[in-house]
Order: C-alpha cells, then sequence, then structure tokens
C-alpha cells in the first residue's frame, strides 16, 4: 500500500508539475509574442503605421495572439502523445514485421485521408481569418457611426444587412465548412482504426494469437494518442495562419525607429530652446491607386523663441502634414531641420521631439498622466477650475477620473497636460474648433498671450481669421507650400 501510495503521489505531483510549468512557459511565449507586436508597433514610423489598417492591428493582438496561445498550451500534451505514437509504432514493429507493414499501410491511408481533409478546412480557416478582419472593421464603424445610424434609416438597414450580418454570415459558414473537415478528420481516424483490428482479426488463422492479442491491445491504447493528435490539426492550422498574420504585419512595421524605448527620461540634451530652422523639407505620401500623392515642401521656415507664429490655409493644404514633419513625426527624405544649430538626424531626433508638446486635430487623451515627471495636484485642480471643467472631472493619484467628455472638454484637458509637460514649444493644431464662442475668445485672448508671456514658442493651426491678430507671424500653406509668410497685423 505505501508503494502504491507513493507511486500515486508521484503520478499527482508530477502531472501537475508538468501541466503548470507546461501553462508557464507556453504564456512566457505568448507574452514575448505580444511584447514583440506592440514593440515592432511603438518603434513603427507613424506614417507606416498610419497606412497599416487598424482594425488589422486589433485581429493581430487580440484573435491571432488568442489563437496562438491556444495551440501553445496543448503543444506539450501533442509532443507526449507523439512520443507515445512513435514508441507504439516501434514496438509493434519489433512484435511483427509484417503485421506492422500492414497496420502501417492503412495508418498512411488514413494520414492521407486526413490531411486532405485539413487542407479542405484549412482553406476555410483562411477564410474565417480574412472574414474577422472584415468583422473588426465592421465593429469599429458599429461603435463609432452610432449617432449617423440612429439618424439614417436606410444606413442602418444596409450596414446591417448587407455589411455587419453578410461578415457574421460568412464567418459561420467559413466555421462550419472548416468543422466539416475537422469532424470527416476524426471520422477517418476512428474507421482506421476498426479497419486495422477487423483486418488483424480476420487474418488470425494465419497470425500467432499471442503476437495478434498484443497487437490488438497496442492499437486500442494507440487510439487515444493518434486521436489527440488528430484533434489537434484544427488548432495547429488556424495558429498556422495566425502566425503568418503576426508575421506578415511585424514584416509590414520591419522598419523601426530604435532607442525609443532605452529611456523614460524627457531631458533636453541640446540645451535651452533658442530657434528651430528647416531647410529644404519634403514629404510625400506613398502613392495610392494611381492616385497623385500629396507632396510637401520644399520648406524653408525658421521659428525663434518665444514667437507665437499661425499657420493658415484651406483644408487638405498641409497644415498637419508640416507640424508632423517638424516635430520629427514624419521623416523627411529631403531637406534638414536644425535645432539651435545643431542638425536633427537619427541619433538625436528623440531628444529633438522632448522640446515640444502637441495636441493634434485627432489627439488621443491618457487619462493616467505617466508621461509626466511631477505632479502638482493642487495646479491640475486649479487648471480644472481655470477651464471650466473641474464639474466634470477630478483629478486623483496621477489619473483624471473620467475623460467622458465633450470634444472641446476633452481638448482643454489636453491643454492641462501640456500646462505639466512644462516643454518650450506647444504645438495646437486647431485646437479652437471645438470651443465655444466664449472659450475660443479666451483662448485666443488670454490663453496664447499668458503662454507667450512664460516664454513658450506657440505654432498654431487655425482657422479663425478673426484672432490672426494674436499671432507674431502667419504662414500660409497651399498644396504643401509656404506661399505668404507676414508678420500679424493688429486688430
Amino acid at each position: 500500500m505505501l508503494a502504491f501510495a507513493g507511486l500515486l503521489i508521484v503520478m499527482f505531483l508530477g502531472e501537475f508539475g508538468a501541466g503548470v510549468g507546461q501553462s508557464l512557459v507556453g504564456q512566457d511565449i505568448v507574452a514575448d509574442i505580444r511584447r514583440d507586436l506592440v514593440r515592432k508597433i511603438i518603434l513603427a514610423p507613424i506614417d507606416q503605421l498610419e497606412q497599416t489598417e487598424r482594425h488589422r492591428l486589433i485581429a493581430a493582438l487580440t484573435a491571432d495572439v488568442g489563437r496562438i496561445s491556444g495551440f501553445i498550451r496543448g503543444l506539450a500534451y501533442l509532443i507526449v502523445a507523439s512520443c507515445e505514437a512513435a514508441a507504439c509504432a516501434i514496438y509493434m514493429a519489433y512484435l511483427s514485421w509484417p503485421m506492422f507493414c500492414a497496420v502501417a499501410l492503412v495508418g498512411v491511408a488514413n494520414y492521407l485521408g486526413i490531411r486532405a481533409a485539413s487542407r479542405l478546412a484549412y482553406a476555410r480557416y483562411m477564410e474565417e481569418r480574412q472574414s474577422v478582419d472584415n468583422i473588426q472593421k465592421s465593429y469599429q464603424a458599429l461603435i463609432d457611426g452610432a449617432k449617423e445610424l440612429r439618424l439614417n434609416r436606410r444606413l442602418r438597414y444596409r450596414f446591417f444587412y448587407d455589411q455587419i450580418a453578410t461578415d457574421i454570415e460568412r464567418i459561420r459558414a467559413a466555421t462550419n465548412s472548416s468543422s466539416v473537415g475537422s469532424v470527416l478528420s476524426v471520422a477517418l481516424d476512428s474507421a482506421s482504426f476498426f479497419i486495422m483490428a477487423g483486418a488483424l482479426i480476420g487474418l488470425s488463422a494465419w497470425l500467432d494469437k499471442s503476437e495478434l492479442a498484443q497487437f490488438i491491445l497496442i492499437l486500442m491504447y494507440l487510439k487515444g494518442p493518434v486521436g489527440q493528435i488528430v484533434l489537434s490539426l484544427p488548432t495547429f492550422d488556424q495558429s498556422l495562419i495566425s502566425f503568418k498574420n503576426v508575421a506578415e504585419l511585424s514584416q509590414r512595421l520591419r522598419q523601426s525607429e530604435e532607442g525609443l524605448l532605452g529611456s523614460q527620461s524627457d531631458s533636453r540634451t541640446l540645451g535651452a530652446f533658442e530657434s528651430l530652422e528647416c531647410r529644404g523639407l519634403r514629404f510625400a505620401f506613398p502613392v495610392k491607386e494611381e492616385v497623385a500623392p500629396f507632396v510637401l515642401g520644399p520648406i524653408d521656415l525658421r521659428v525663434n523663441a518665444g514667437e507665437t507664429i499661425f499657420i493658415v490655409g484651406e483644408n487638405g493644404s498641409g497644415k498637419t502634414t508640416l507640424i508632423k514633419v517638424l516635430l520629427g513625426i514624419y521623416p523627411s527624405p529631403d531637406g534638414q531641420i536644425f535645432l539651435n544649430g545643431v542638425c536633427i538626424d537619427d541619433s538625436n531626433r528623440d531628444h529633438y521631439r522632448q522640446y515640444f508638446s502637441a495636441i493634434f486635430f485627432d489627439f488621443h487623451l491618457f487619462a493616467r498622466l505617466t508621461g509626466v515627471e511631477e505632479t502638482d495636484e493642487d495646479e491640475v485642480r486649479a487648471h480644472l477650475t481655470r477651464l471650466d471643467i473641474a464639474h466634470k472631472t477630478s483629478f486623483h493619484d496621477g489619473a483624471f477620473s473620467t475623460l467622458d467628455l465633450s470634444a472641446g472638454q476633452r481638448k482643454r484637458l489636453a491643454l492641462i497636460v501640456t500646462y505639466l509637460e512644462k516643454r518650450p514649444v506647444v504645438v495646437l493644431d486647431e485646437w479652437a474648433a471645438e470651443q465655444d464662442p466664449t472659450f475660443r475668445r479666451i483662448f485666443y485672448r488670454e490663453i496664447l498671450p499668458e503662454m507667450k508671456r512664460k516664454g513658450k514658442t506657440l505654432i498654431v493651426v487655425s482657422h479663425d481669421d478673426r484672432y490672426f491678430d494674436a499671432a507674431d507671424r502667419i504662414l500660409k500653406i497651399k498644396d504643401g507650400k509656404i506661399v505668404e509668410a507676414a508678420a500679424a497685423t493688429s486688430a
């Protein structure tokens, strides 16, 4: 009894340890895949990232990584099952080579049938995965376009029945078809074992009874590990597709700006900001569907410390593209940028960016201010009160209590973040566009002059010609070029 109890304990601990070890190793691998993909997204050039469809990124980070995780969790059991099957095959060959050859012949036929069924399933898995990309895009439209869908009956009807319901049906049909291939594989596997056993029993008159009995017992045992291998084929095929998708996305984002995750310091190593100069800057978006690409430049520009510069122009003239190039977010294949007379290149570009705070037109607001070294909660509360949003959100433990605000109020929160970052150059891309008339006046007549008095250099994209007198200089952009640069006139 003691020996049995000891074996039971060893079996339990071995099974438990193997399961925990497999889970830990598997999750380490999945975590590495997630980290690597997120790292590539962080390090990827922004212009490349903007050209990558958002729903594909989300699907890779969720659906693909999830499928890979599922396969890795079952990988240890698959390896054990494969070793058991190989050991049984070797023992059967040792017992009787003729009987082994007969069983192997049926096994090879079974394998070919299973692979044919698996190829059918694989093709449907590919269709399913493509449909997952499409439905991610539809889900995004469903949430972002909820107001428009409620307002337009025809749009709502067509979106549901012609788009999202169609995507759902494609996934259902592809999943069902792939399931047929998987079930067919399992059925072929089960049938092959009965064929093997039946053939051996039918030939029993010519076979050694002891060897035959052992063969049949081994076949009965072998059905377990082989069945596990067959059941793992769908997971393997799905994870293979996911691996390919992640690899393709990684290849697309292969260009990277190294060093971005090397330090969390925002220290400005090029000295106090004195001037920014651009010489011959150019940037062009890639050609799409034979449409002529937008080209910015060449741009020659000098910005001195303490200046307030307004960038104006029609929609699509290149104002936002210009500030992205100025900030070093978009690469400029031609031309040079100088900060305090120092040429900006790959070695110091990220140091250069630490001189700027920016609120883009399509800005993202982070609830937790982890990008600010020191946060004075009293200072934040004072800003909330001054910008008339203290009754909408509060600030505790380095985070705003809510970001569920109107577009204009969220821009005011973003402005508070620029105050706290305490960087010498502030770039504001149509900040006043969502503000009411009262706050628009406060922005141009109070906020900008106050920031200027504190020594900030201001670059403001604006359409508010009523307030152009708040600028020291006005740069007019047309078709990607500065067509007019003049001092502002007083109102």
